[in-house]
């Protein structure tokens, strides 16, 4: 869960005006970095697409994945229809 309001509060700065443009030009350099694209969709906002690939987008990625899994419940199903 922390992962996820991380990926969140990123993307919802990402448009925003701060008042510290170091770091935003900081995390823009992170972003193209990693070999993001942030894109606006009308219907579900802006969203990170895995533009190109790069050696630190594949380790921020592999990183990311692996702590959902690692941290994600196991003896949970993920199949609510068959529950009713």
């Amino acid at each position: 869960m922390p992962l996820v309001l991380i990926g969140h509060a990123i993307g919802a700065a990402w448009g925003r005006p701060t008042p510290f443009p170091g770091l935003q030009r900081w995390i823009r350099r992170c972003v193209e970095a990693a070999g993001w694209t942030r894109t606006d969709n009308p219907v579900s906002g802006p969203c990170f697409i895995l533009h190109r690939i790069t050696a630190v987008g594949t380790y921020v990625n592999s990183v990311w994945l692996l702590a959902i899994f690692y941290f994600s419940a196991t003896d949970v199903n993920p199949f609510i229809y068959f529950k009713f």
